[in-house]
């Protein structure tokens, strides 16, 4: 019953917000719920540093109620949302079907970003150095707040953390639709959309985890379209992009690369209109950006797992040999050149510059993929040269994650430029169609589950209930073989939300005292 008052509560203060913001400065009503929900970001970050994170949320829902009934007297009707957000709460709530009894299943998730999350919804505050089952401290939370700031209210649970994860993706991915001018002339079009949003929610990371990878792509996308969509004269409609970057660069370190892109065309389109305009936007990005780094190095002075500290990358990179590195590059340069999706993308891109008669838009649009491409590349082989183990950068450890974000970013990126500015014909939208089609169907999944794993969790969920299982109890878990890779005895911890655990497994040699635990599982 919580949940179900707590999400219409949630749901009337976004709809108020929702009308306030649409009524008073005219924003495309595709915008509106990522301007809302980033908005929402990057006050909670800000709040977290006063230790007010539960208070600004209780605040701020409430305030979005009386925004709803000030818009009701004013005589505003939610059909100015409309067709737009029916679509957008859809769009939700098959999702928060789909995912409804879900569990968390990736081992990211059991060591940092469930454990994060979760987390924040219990103690209301921010991670400490004494909590030593988050992996990557050094990594910016900005998904975590969103997800703490709809969560809390409604109840924890798992599957409520992927629904809010996911729906900060669909946030971005709304913005694409912004681009329609006319709905019954663009059917091409909007079927084009469709396909380019499924391709951003299904081709890196699926909806059933919580790590970052596409948040990055569809967040950075929508800031990147909020400013090219705005008119210049009304400029200052784009001060609502400054929660968009803060947002942006709290995801993870990597996204202020993807800013970049945002904030130098920002640069290049409006310096001359409002300086005060670009160098605000500028400047909430690098506070926020560099705020969060004394965060951590105040809080974390350890360091964690692929922090940014020279000391630590010479550490690293003294552990590769020549020929090491050799391999590490050649197998790099391997996957560069079989990169068929850009190749495909370039082709495609150049046709059409023909096609419009070397059109300048096109030709900017072709270097900036190639470009970012080859700058986002170039820092993602540093990355396995002077911050992965050697172990890592030989297999070149989620490098498929690391490039379907930037796939992901740059067709988003180029799909919307060529359908805003111009009316691609329908054999044109059907091969870029069939680009995204078929490089989603032939590429490998990413994390997939395995049959004894999915069986495990559900099992130690189901244990943990019946027997009522209290967090913190010390817990020795017999496997059915050695668990090399960790993952099995991360879910045993998340999932009875203890540090304490021991494992062993079937033929193991070692002994354990059984009054050593207070439970005593098996898998």
């Amino acid at each position: 019953m919580r949940a179900i008052f707590a999400t219409i509560f949630l749901i009337l203060s976004f709809l108020g917000y929702s009308l306030t913001i649409k009524n008073k400065y005219k924003i495309n009503t595709y915008f509106l719920p990522f301007l809302i929900f980033t908005s929402y970001i990057s006050s909670i970050y800000v709040f977290a540093q006063l230790a007010l994170m539960k208070e600004f949320v209780i605040v701020s829902n409430v305030f979005g109620l009386i925004l709803l009934a000030r818009a009701y007297r004013k005589g505003l009707k939610l059909k100015l949302l409309f067709p737009e957000y029916i679509v957008f709460f859809v769009i939700i709530g098959i999702i928060g079907l789909v995912l409804n009894g879900k569990h968390l299943y990736v081992q990211d998730d059991f060591g940092h970003w469930g454990v994060l999350a979760r987390l924040f919804l219990r103690t209301d505050h921010l991670n400490t150095v004494h909590e030593t089952r988050i992996d990557y401290t050094a990594y910016p939370q900005a998904s975590a707040y969103f997800i703490y700031g709809l969560v809390k209210l409604i109840g924890y649970s798992e599957s409520r953390m992927l629904a809010a994860n996911a729906i900060l993706v669909i946030s971005g991915v709304f913005c694409l639709f912004s681009s329609i001018k006319v709905y019954k002339k663009d059917i091409a079009k909007i079927i084009l959309l469709v396909v380019l949003g499924l391709f951003a929610c299904f081709y890196d990371i699926r909806f059933q985890s919580l790590r970052v990878d596409t948040v990055i792509a569809t967040t950075a996308f929508g800031v990147f379209a909020y400013i090219y969509y705005i008119d210049v004269n009304n400029y200052e409609n784009l001060y609502f992009a400054i929660p968009m970057f803060v947002s942006l660069v709290l995801i993870k370190t990597s996204a202020i690369l993807f800013a970049s892109v945002a904030l130098v065309y920002l640069l290049i389109k409006y310096y001359r209109v409002s300086k005060k305009l670009v160098f605000a936007n500028i400047g909430a990005l690098l506070t926020a950006f560099l705020s969060w780094k004394n965060h951590v190095k105040y809080n974390f002075s350890l360091g964690s797992k692929h922090a940014v500290s020279i000391n630590r990358y010479e550490k690293i990179f003294e552990q590769k040999d020549r020929e090491t590195i050799i391999k590490i590059s050649k197998e790099f340069l391997r996957r560069v050149l079989n990169d068929y999706f850009i190749i495909g993308l370039v082709i495609l891109l150049l046709i059409i510059y023909f096609i419009y008669n070397k059109n300048k838009i096109i030709r900017n649009l072709i270097m900036l993929v190639i470009f970012f491409y080859a700058i986002y590349q170039l820092g993602n082989y540093f990355t396995y040269i002077f911050s992965m183990d050697v172990g890592e950068a030989l297999r070149l450890e989620s490098y498929d994650r690391y490039i379907r974000t930037t796939h992901i970013y740059l067709a988003m990126m180029s799909l919307y430029i060529l359908n805003l500015d111009f009316n691609i014909n329908n054999v044109l939208n059907i091969l870029l169609g069939l680009l995204l089609i078929f490089t989603c169907y032939f590429s490998e999944l990413i994390a997939p589950s395995t049959q004894r794993q999915m069986e495990a969790i559900e099992k130690f969920n189901r244990m943990r209930d019946e027997e009522n299982i209290p967090a913190g109890k010390r817990i020795l878990v017999k496997f059915k073989e050695r668990d090399n890779s960790r993952l099995y005895t991360r879910i045993v911890m998340f999932t009875f939300d203890t540090s304490e655990v021991k494992d062993t497994f079937v033929g193991d040699e070692k002994q354990f005292n059984k009054e050593d635990f207070d439970y005593i599982i098996e898998e």
